[in-house]
């Protein structure tokens, strides 16, 4: 079983780097990574990362899909992988983390495009409860 993780790891991550060997070369020192070392939390956030966006990636397959819950994965993926980053330990502050992740996670362009995907899906949602 040791050997299927990286594997989906690997899969899950390949394409946001230009190629295997470069994803490789990002998820293997993460998957070597003892509970004991400081960098830790990282892998767990790369874990995590992958659970949530996968989770949410298969809701639209289960019939009567909600968009609604598959955004909810997303964000709670967000706001757990911007309290990992920054060691927060305490509760609450979810709102702040969230807006966090894609102030410190997103470019500007990719902010960019998150706000016109969203206004997009805003106009499309009020147009069609006015029917």
């Amino acid at each position: 079983m040791r050997s299927e993780r990286p594997n989906k790891w690997l899969q899950f991550y390949t394409p946001m780097f230009p190629n295997k060997d470069e994803t490789r070369a990002s998820v293997d020192p993460l998957e070597a990574l003892c509970s004991g070392d400081p960098r830790h939390p990282a892998k767990i956030m790369m874990h995590q990362t992958q659970r949530l966006i996968s989770l949410a990636d298969d809701i639209p397959s289960i019939p009567s899909g909600n968009e609604a819950l598959q955004l909810l994965f997303l964000l709670v993926c967000a706001e757990h992988i911007s309290k990992l980053f920054k060691n927060f330990a305490g509760e609450g502050r979810s709102r702040a983390f969230v807006r966090n992740f894609f102030e410190w996670f997103l470019s500007a362009e990719q902010q960019e495009q998150l706000c016109m995907a969203l206004e997009s899906a805003i106009k499309l949602h009020t147009h069609f409860e006015a029917l």
